[in-house]
């Protein structure tokens, strides 16, 4: 966050966000986990050389497939919005682990030893 001329992050906040991310993920993988055992018990369900199995088939086929193509790019697109948040958590921490050594160099330098007279 930005205010004014002050930038404020919590790293650890960051990073419970990306345990709520990765949950997310994971539930995305258990539904296509879930969606695929439930389609192979119902496999020929629509029959085998009727006529109206001739004309679902494909449909179901195709269906089966996007509903596994999306719900896999979604459990993947959260995966990676996750290993984003995890990084910037990261940064946040490394920036401000060296802007703290950076001050206190520059305090020691100085002969300032950051305590209040």
């Amino acid at each position: 966050m930005s205010d004014g001329n002050t930038y404020i992050a919590n790293a650890d906040e960051v990073r419970g966000a990306a345990a709520v991310l990765n949950q997310i993920e994971k539930a995305a993988r258990q539904m296509l986990d879930d969606f695929r055992a439930g389609v192979s018990e119902t496999v020929g369900w629509e029959g085998q050389n009727d006529s109206y199995a001739r004309s679902v088939k494909k449909d179901v086929a195709k269906q089966d497939s996007g509903v596994t193509t999306v719900t896999a790019a979604v459990a993947d697109a959260v995966a990676g919005i996750t290993n984003g948040t995890v990084a910037n958590a990261d940064n946040i921490t490394r920036t401000q682990a060296g802007n703290l050594d950076a001050i206190r160099q520059a305090g020691a330098a100085s002969g300032d030893t950051g305590h209040r007279r």
